[in-house]
């Protein structure tokens, strides 16, 4: 019997950048223009959203909590529009955007689908946060969401893992085996863990694993120092998977946006978008999977190249039968890694069940040479939690992963077998892969945005291939004509991604950044971005003030030819003005 669990507690501006969602958002050529129309989004948490202008004309709300700024942070994460203060605008900033209490999201989830069509939950809370019995324990809220991923086939909830990550559950290693029990336990949601904006897995983010060996979380995205939207109209700092998890559900909306652009406005299976977003992940901690970071770092850049490139499969396999998929890595082709990831939708569980694997189906995955690679399995063994994960058989999860590095050109046969399958019918499941070229490329700052001198940033880049080799880093305030290294630009570590960066005092709309792979020729070059003083405006004297109008002066900004006066009409700030001056009525 499971005891009454307690009430539900609630547990970025860089946060797109490191997570690569901004290439997503950006209009330039070769980016994706994404911001998430059309797809609608539920935020279950405490929360007044109206307190907020970001959320002007794309809000259904059906919360009756009292204001809470954490309901309203979160929601900001998923889909704010920046209408204050644009670098604090949410993943999809034009999601509609449904606000319900808590897990009420999940109680009204059939309604919301049926009458808005829902198709991805964020839920930032938990019901018992503190009681090392329940942690990992597979229960009925569970169980339910199990059974809701499979009756809604295009829903993905999506939940933070948990803020227990300093309680220590013997006989677990310290800060080990607290992921919440109840809903952050189910198979087929999605849980996510809290890193810094370096990376680093954060001491309070839950770990797994769950009671019966489990990978958890799945994923994790950054948490610690995130700018969103709190009451009222403004912005602020706030921590934990609380502020990690909308990252996912304001990626996933992108993910399902370019999804129905190429498939006649229909939605994605969930277990495709979880397959897709989890392979695209950046390994983080030990190699391979970890109870720490789940499968890596979002990464919705990865992800979206694997969507666009038609890199999965969507199959079903009968018990005691195997399918394979074939690919071909071409001559002459320079390909970095091969991630390859099985994922299906497994059954509900009985309650408290100490074993919650239902339908047992195996991956692997054969060279040309006839090597054959097993996924990686991690040991949940309570001394042994934080080894390294090592290929095996996995008879405990319903998602595995292969990954070959540097592999050679030819033909790779991917395997599933159904090993078991209680109910004798053909099971579904996901294959998606990822093959990933050499190369370098700076993903911030990309070209177009506006920064001011002083900003503290991080110029980011993926690398893939020649790990031994380090990295140049250079600005340029005319277009590319000359170069500057940055401080602490030169000789950067081949391990580093990022580097923090104190954007030049200089005005100029010609800055440009270039990262070089040194000794491989390999360079990458954004294009070009403004730098420039942000004016203060302020209103004229109350005599100057009458009805149907007001007049507003500014500062001048240093370099500044000219300034556009905007107004917020609708959902969009549209030019009513362009002026030489300092004031406008």
């Amino acid at each position: 019997m499971q005891a009454a669990p307690k009430e539900d507690e609630p547990l970025n501006n860089k946060s797109r950048a490191n997570s690569r969602a901004n290439i997503l958002n950006s209009s330039l050529p070769g980016h994706y223009n994404l911001s998430g129309a059309g797809v609608v989004v539920g935020v279950g948490d405490a929360l007044e959203p109206t307190q907020h202008i970001d959320f002007t004309g794309r809000l259904i709300n059906r919360s009756a909590a009292t204001p809470n700024n954490h309901g309203l942070h979160v929601m900001g994460t998923v889909g704010a529009a920046g209408l204050v203060r644009e670098e604090y605008a949410g993943y999809a900033p034009k999601a509609t955007l449904v606000a319900q209490q808590f897990a009420g999201i999940l109680a009204y989830t059939p309604d919301y689908i049926q009458d808005y069509g829902m198709v991805i939950t964020n839920n930032s809370y938990g019901n018992t946060v503190d009681d090392c019995v329940t942690f990992g324990q597979y229960d009925f809220y569970a169980r339910m969401m199990d059974l809701q991923m499979i009756q809604y086939p295009n829903l993905q909830h999506v939940f933070a893992v948990g803020n227990s990550g300093l309680m220590n559950c013997s006989p677990y290693l310290p800060g080990f085996a607290n992921v919440l029990g109840g809903y952050q336990t189910a198979k087929n949601t999605i849980q996510v863990g809290n890193a810094n904006t370096q990376e680093i897995i954060d001491p309070s983010s839950s770990k797994g694993p769950v009671k019966d060996g489990r990978i958890k979380p799945e994923i994790t995205a950054q948490g610690i120092g995130v700018l969103s939207t709190i009451a009222v109209n403004r912005y602020g700092s706030m921590q934990g998977t609380s502020m990690a998890a909308p990252a996912v559900s304001g990626g996933l909306a992108l993910l399902y946006e370019r999804y129905r652009q190429s498939h006649g406005g229909t939605n994605p299976k969930n277990g495709l978008m979880k397959a897709l977003l989890v392979n695209g992940a950046t390994d983080k901690g030990n190699p391979g999977p970890d109870f720490s970071y789940g499968f890596g770092w979002l990464n919705l850049l990865r992800s979206v190249r694997m969507l666009d490139n038609a890199s999965y499969y969507n199959s079903v396999v009968s018990s005691g039968a195997t399918n394979t998929h074939t690919i071909t890595i071409p001559a002459g082709a320079s390909i970095a890694q091969l991630k390859v990831m099985l994922y299906w939708n497994d059954a509900a569980a009985n309650i408290m069940a100490a074993k919650t694997l239902v339908n047992d189906l195996d991956l692997t995955v054969t060279e040309p040479s006839g090597t054959i690679h097993l996924p990686y399995v991690l040991d949940s063994s309570p001394s042994n939690v934080n080894n390294a994960a090592v290929p095996g058989i996995d008879n405990t999860n319903n998602i595995e992963q292969v990954v070959i590095d540097n592999p050679t050109p030819g033909n790779y046969t991917f395997s599933v077998k159904g090993t078991t399958i209680p109910s004798g019918n053909p099971y579904e499941y996901f294959l998606v892969y990822d093959t990933i070229p050499v190369s370098t490329t700076l993903t911030y700052p990309v070209g177009g945005e506006r920064l001011q001198g002083g900003d503290a940033v991080y110029i980011q880049w993926d690398s893939y291939g020649n790990a031994v080799n380090d990295f140049t880093i250079q600005y340029s305030v005319d277009n590319g004509a000359n170069w500057t290294t940055v401080p602490n630009g030169a000789n950067v570590s081949s391990g580093l991604r990022q580097l923090a960066w104190n954007v030049l005092p200089d005005s100029t709309e010609q800055a440009r950044v270039k990262i070089i792979h040194n000794g491989t020729g390999i360079e990458s070059i954004s294009e070009r971005f403004t730098v420039i003083p942000v004016p203060v405006i302020t209103l004229a004297t109350t005599p100057n003030q009458c009805e149907g109008y007001i007049s507003i002066h500014w500062n001048p900004a240093a370099g500044a030819t000219d300034y556009e006066v905007m107004q917020l009409q609708g959902q969009e700030w549209n030019s009513v003005a362009i002026t030489t001056d300092t004031a406008y009525i």
